[in-house]
């Protein structure tokens, strides 16, 4: 997710607008639980959003100096369709445990899949751990790359980085689940989807990482920084020979979720809330345009 070289007056400003901005946020969750560092959002009888809060520990040699006890916080969604449950994304590889154990106390249901919205270890880390507990994992070919490889790369620190595993399914080639569609939104990674999913408790649509989550009120949370330096590394990567245009890729995908995402009841960020009001939903699509747009600098 993050490479080496980092600049330490855009993560001051960065800073200053996680501690202003209070964005306003409308939670669909109707209960809430907290156990093994993992939290639990009820968001109706057949959705539960875990949110695992991951300590950041990058060594110094990164150049990104953090404040004690900085963290992140990615979403992993558990989905009831009847004899199981299918997970969208499957969180941090040293969460995998907790994650599984969750998941099977709180639906008192097997694990029958685990559908990746893209590769960065904070979405498929886990991965390896449920195959090995016979759950298969779906992606889209262009991800394969980084999913085999862990996403190493020797200037990516250790923590972004997972043990690397061969998909079960590839989205192209499987067999959905009934009431499920994969929609190719790529730019935060060539491979990038998101998943809808509609039932009789309503219409979701995972969106992952395609759009940005809020900044947080807790200077500690580095979710937003984090999502912002990986579009930055992008467009640095976009301005370099030999490589596509991932943020003009990511903002044609964007433009074309803000067509679809008002049909869609709530809408499931890979960071951050689930949201369902239609002004949310122009709210954080307008932030990751924002985002976008204001690339190289940072969103003010």
């Amino acid at each position: 997710m993050i490479k080496k070289r980092y600049r330490s007056k855009l993560i001051l400003s960065l800073i200053i607008i996680t501690i202003l901005i209070t964005p306003t946020i409308s939670v669909s969750a109707k209960r809430f639980k907290k156990h093994d560092s993992i939290e639990e959002y009820v968001l109706s009888d057949d959705v539960i959003r875990f949110e695992e809060k991951i300590i950041l520990n990058i060594p110094p040699e990164y150049g990104m100096e953090l404040p004690e006890g900085a963290y992140y916080k990615v979403n992993i969604y558990g989905i009831d369709i009847g004899d199981g449950i299918v997970l969208i994304d499957c969180g941090d590889e040293d969460y995998a445990k907790n994650l599984y154990k969750s998941v099977r106390k709180a639906f008192k249901k097997p694990v029958l899949a685990v559908y990746l919205t893209h590769g960065h270890a904070d979405h498929a880390g886990a991965g390896t751990y449920f195959q090995r507990k016979g759950v298969p994992v779906y992606s889209h070919s262009y991800e394969v790359p980084l999913i085999e490889s862990g996403a190493y790369d020797p200037s990516v620190p250790d923590q972004f980085t997972y043990t690397g595993f061969m998909p079960d399914y590839l989205y192209e080639y499987a067999e959905e689940e009934e009431g499920f569609s994969i929609i190719y939104t790529p730019g935060h990674t060539m491979g990038s989807v998101s998943i809808s999913y509609n039932s009789d408790c309503g219409s979701y649509l995972f969106t992952g990482d395609t759009i940005f989550e809020s900044p947080s009120e807790d200077p500690l949370d580095f979710s937003f920084t984090l999502s912002w330096y990986t579009a930055y590394q992008l467009w640095e990567l976009s301005n370099t020979p030999g490589y596509p245009d991932f943020i003009g890729t990511w903002q044609m995908r964007v433009s074309y979720l803000g067509l679809i995402i008002p049909s869609y009841g709530t809408v499931c960020p890979g960071h951050g809330t689930d949201y369902s009001s239609l002004y949310d939903k122009n709210y954080y699509l307008g932030l990751t345009s924002m985002v976008l747009e204001a690339l190289p600098y940072p969103p003010f």
